[in-house]
């Protein structure tokens, strides 16, 4: 389940090998469960607690695809089917969006950054 797809011009063209070693040198084991390069598709997947992002460079384009991990989707739809009368999936869906929201916003700053590309602007949204 796709949650965004953003897009951004960024200054300098990049090769999609070279946008995985600069985030794997980067980014923090704490942050994301694991880092991987796909040569087929020239993109790199991140895999953290609630999402996966993919990021897919094309020339100065860069794009940052968000999708729920389908361990949370599983999660939560035994919670719906086992309490199905009760507050308790509904509070959870609820904690859940909240924290995938916080964790996108901290990923995606933390690419920007890690790229340089944080104040060259969204092109669409």
């Amino acid at each position: 389940m796709a949650i965004g797809d953003r897009e951004y011009i960024i200054s300098k063209s990049l090769k999609g090998e070279e946008v995985y070693e600069i985030l794997k040198s980067q980014l923090k084991t704490t942050k994301v469960d694991g880092i991987n390069y796909d040569h087929n598709f020239e993109r790199v997947e991140i895999s953290a607690n609630y999402c996966k992002y993919i990021v897919t460079i094309s020339g100065n384009k860069l794009k940052i695809s968000t999708k729920w991990n389908n361990k949370w989707l599983y999660i939560g739809l035994a919670l719906l089917i086992t309490s199905y009368f009760l507050i308790l999936p509904l509070a959870g869906i609820i904690a859940l969006i909240i924290l995938t929201h916080s964790e996108q916003k901290e990923i995606r700053s933390l690419i920007y950054q890690i790229l340089n590309i944080g104040d060259l602007g969204n092109v669409n949204e």
